[in-house]
């Protein structure tokens, strides 16, 4: 699997469509913060591309790497995305 950055993303859409990466970036930004706000505290499902879930994750304890301190990471939330399948 390979890995990009937003910027990617940018440079992809400004050369397909023509755009400045001023415009592409803007339109970006715009469709994902739309999503990011209509699935909002519940998830989104958008077929064909696929499911924006946010899910529980647990509190957990974990080691300070420097102070060999033992600290305790609160519960919260986390936005899952899976694919939708490509038939």
């Amino acid at each position: 699997m390979e890995k990009y950055t937003k910027e990617d993303l940018i440079n992809v859409v400004s050369d397909k469509g023509e755009l400045t990466k001023v415009e592409a970036k803007k339109n970006i930004e715009l469709v994902l913060s739309t999503i990011l706000e209509m699935g909002k505290d519940k998830g989104i499902v958008l077929r064909g591309f696929g499911t924006l879930q946010y899910r529980r994750r647990a509190a957990r304890n974990i080691c300070h790497i420097k102070t060999k301190e033992r600290v305790t990471i609160p519960e919260g939330k986390v936005l899952n995305f899976k694919m939708s399948e490509v038939a």
